[in-house]
């Protein structure tokens, strides 16, 4: 299935590596870039913004208008 979706250039969630998704979401969490709100929702913190802005600088925009938001 992981390699249909990749040939076919789907991005359904039923796709997606779910303990992946978790650890990577798990170790942003411990790094400090993500925090829960109020709400108990994911939210970015004040470094992910700063990442954001080097991250920005760095990579040529040709790169960063091919990622999808």
């Amino acid at each position: 299935a992981k390699r249909l979706s990749v040939l076919n250039n789907i991005n359904a969630p039923e796709f997606i590596d779910k303990r992946a998704q978790s650890t990577l979401i798990a170790t942003i969490r411990q790094q400090g870039y993500i925090e829960m709100n109020d709400d108990g929702l994911l939210v970015s913190s004040k470094s992910m913004a700063e990442i954001k802005a080097t991250v920005i600088n760095l990579v040529d925009i040709e790169v960063l208008q091919s990622i999808p938001r």
